[in-house]
């Protein structure tokens, strides 16, 4: 499981074991995992969000289960930092972070990774390699997309 976060002036990325997440079928049958709520607060929430409030950043995460169970909401209103609670899953036209992932799918692709850890090494490095002006052109382009995604109807832009 790999979780990362962007902002102006921010980034991190984390490679979490699959033993910190919950198995599941995936939608081609195979073996599939996604992060469970008390491992994206331990690991993910809890070591960043003082720092979010501090620098008073806007957190926004998708509809992911882990995202929206009411523990982690508890949390985050509990904690002060200012967040968005409704964004919905895989709004990929919106989210910045899914901009910088897609591009971060084709470089990871490139490099032909063997097996899981090869595959960590590489997504950390590539995601290394993207310059700050990248993350605050998707960042600062969220405006932008949003207003041309209502011109559209809500279709994907």
């Amino acid at each position: 499981m790999i979780w990362a976060v962007i902002g102006v002036g921010y980034r991190d990325i984390i490679v979490l074991p699959k033993t910190m997440s919950d198995e599941y079928e995936g939608e081609d049958g195979k073996k599939a995992y996604r992060m469970n709520a008390q491992h994206y607060l331990s690991k993910c929430l809890y070591p960043r969000v003082q720092r979010w409030k501090k620098d008073e950043r806007i957190f926004m995460h998708d509809g992911a289960k882990c995202h929206q169970a009411k523990k982690v909401l508890g949390y985050l209103n509990k904690s002060g930092a200012s967040f968005i609670a409704d964004w919905p899953a895989r709004s990929c036209d919106l989210n910045p972070i899914e901009n910088l992932w897609a591009l971060l799918q084709r470089k990871v692709s490139d490099r032909k990774p063997r097996n899981v850890d090869d595959l960590c090494k590489i997504v950390k490095e590539e995601f290394d390699t993207y310059s700050e002006q990248i993350v605050q052109n998707l960042v600062m382009s969220y405006e932008a997309r949003l207003k041309e995604c209502i011109r559209v109807g809500g279709l994907s832009i």
